[in-house]
């Protein structure tokens, strides 16, 4: 009813195995595909050893053949494909340069500088994200008054604040 797909190990393969499976230090996938492969050595089926850790039969159909294809190096996880890193070193450096000027900038100007200076087509997170990396960090622009207010414009200012606060006048309304 089973899968079978047995291992045949040598005793110093079996050993290191065993020592990987119980290190600490290792992945906790490396340490579990080295035990799924212990345990087709000792003649277990491949469902048996798929419920006994807890993943599908594929997955130990998969562990077991990159065990006989490619041995220790089969055990540890391959590079991931995805996106490759938007902003080269051009474009961290363009936005350092940037950062550095006497101004504020946010993500969605940084985008749009890159994109015009550039030529480059990057996301506003992707840039926030190295941001980040870059150890910027930001916080909202405020607007404040620069300097004092003129004194009579500010008595003005008050007088009708307490007008404002008293309501309007009542005179000529019955």
């Amino acid at each position: 009813m089973g899968n079978f797909r047995y291992i045949e190990l040598s005793s110093e393969e079996d050993e290191r195995l065993r020592a990987i499976e119980q290190s600490p230090h290792m992945n906790k996938k490396v340490r579990l595909r080295s035990q799924m492969v212990r345990l087709s050595h000792q003649r277990w089926e491949m469902s048996r050893i798929a419920a006994y850790v807890g993943c599908h039969v594929r997955t130990v159909g998969a562990a077991l053949k990159a065990w006989t294809s490619r041995k220790f190096e089969g055990l540890a996880d391959r590079p991931q494909k995805g996106n490759r890193r938007k902003l080269h070193a051009e474009a961290l450096q363009f936005m350092q340069d940037k950062l550095a000027e006497d101004r504020c900038w946010n993500a969605r100007q940084l985008t749009e500088a890159i994109a015009l200076e550039l030529g480059l087509q990057v996301d506003e997170e992707s840039v926030r994200r190295n941001l980040r990396q870059l150890g910027y960090t930001w916080k909202r622009d405020r607007y404040i008054v620069a300097g004092q207010p003129d004194p009579q414009l500010r008595q003005q200012a008050e007088a009708a604040l307490e007008t404002l606060k008293r309501g309007r006048s009542r005179v000529g309304s019955t």
